[in-house]
């Protein structure tokens, strides 16, 4: 009898004790865990309830799927969130401060490609096109393949260019490309094969562009210039903003670039690139004085140069026809290449002579050539 009052009081001391500790109405929380929303799945949030009485104390929520599918990088193929294989074009890249797109499926459709300048900012996922948005509200979308590698990025900060597209029925695809542009000098060969200079920082000097030519040879390692020397043809260097800025390279083929220059502090940098391109015709002017055109083929059509005599006046761009139509009142044509054979520079002064031709199925190009007949 004695035990069993025993227990009995140890039991009251003890209901008594957790009275003290949780009185009557008070709840003891204890978090119910929440779960991520997938591409194809709802998820929850994280929610509360009491672990003495069950009570529910802050009720989950339902998070809609996302539709987004997830991917551990650029050229994933597989979603992590579910069975879906998406098929991701592998050239998707920055060339030369140019977005360079190439695809050959029929399957994909509806190329966009939307470029978000986040300034010193960046983001957690670089497909969230509200975040991006919300940075970057004047944000350019450039459409179909021809317009998306006209993208060109020269000032200095964080971008995102989201690729988009359509695989046939599936569904739209994103692929987003993280960018950081430094405030170094640029230099864009261009698809006219003009080679320029973008230069913000005017203390930098002493600029230089070193020309290796490797016709159909390539080099593992251009940054290495031991190997570029060896497997070059040629190599020329222009000493000058202005006389870099007006080369145009004719030669098809392999090149790299190396641009050297100086920082106020002394220091040298270079920077390099490469680049192959296709043949172009090219405009010259021999020792008497006649205009020669060499570097043509069979396929270049509709060859014909325009001379604008400047006489004591100079060109600040050497391709802008309107200007130099104002300096020169009026240019001279000679329409195929037996008239521009004939064609000779008597008057001294400068000149400046464009060089036009197509290719076949494609739009005018132009060849530019700044001259001074003494």
């Amino acid at each position: 009898m004695k035990k069993k009052t025993g227990r009995i009081i140890l039991i009251i001391a003890v209901l008594f004790a957790c009275w003290l500790q949780f009185p009557i109405g008070m709840h003891i929380d204890k978090t119910i865990p929440g779960a991520q929303a997938s591409c194809v799945e709802t998820g929850l949030t994280e929610g509360k309830e009491c672990m003495l009485c069950g009570k529910v104390l802050t009720a989950q929520q339902v998070i809609p799927a996302t539709g987004l599918h997830i991917y551990d990088n650029d050229f994933d193929k597989s979603c992590n969130s579910c069975s879906y294989i998406r098929e991701v074009s592998s050239s998707f890249e920055f060339v030369n401060h140019r977005v360079v797109l190439r695809d050959e499926n029929e399957d994909h459709k509806n190329w966009r490609a939307t470029v978000y300048k986040l300034g010193e900012q960046t983001v957690e996922n670089p497909a969230d096109k509200e975040a991006l948005q919300a940075i970057d509200s004047t944000a350019k979308t450039h459409w179909n393949i021809v317009g998306i590698n006209q993208i060109l990025l020269t000032d200095a900060g964080n971008y995102v260019v989201l690729l988009e597209y359509n695989d046939g029925p599936g569904a739209s695809i994103k692929v987003p490309m993280v960018l950081t542009v430094t405030d170094d000098p640029k230099l864009i060969i261009d698809d006219d094969n003009r080679t320029t200079v973008i230069e913000e920082n005017t203390t930098n000097k002493n600029h230089t562009l070193t020309v290796f030519y490797l016709g159909d040879a390539a080099v593992a390692e251009p940054e290495n210039e031991t190997e570029v020397r060896k497997a070059a043809i040629s190599a020329k260097t222009y000493t000058d903003l202005q006389e870099i800025n007006e080369l145009m390279l004719t030669q098809g083929g392999n090149y790299v670039f190396y641009l050297r220059y100086e920082t106020a502090e002394g220091v040298e940098r270079t920077i390099t690139a490469t680049k192959t391109l296709d043949p172009r015709p090219s405009i010259y002017v021999d020792e008497n004085k006649k205009l020669i055109v060499s570097n043509y083929d069979e396929t270049d059509n509709n060859i014909r140069a325009f001379v604008y005599y400047l006489a004591d006046k100079t060109a600040e761009d050497i391709y802008d026809e309107a200007a130099l139509e104002e300096l020169s009142g009026g240019h001279k044509p000679y329409w195929d290449l037996e008239r521009i054979g004939k064609a000779v520079l008597k008057e001294p002064g400068n000149y400046v002579i464009h060089l036009y031709y197509n290719k076949p199925g494609k739009a005018k190009e132009t060849v530019a050539l700044r001259v001074t007949i003494p």
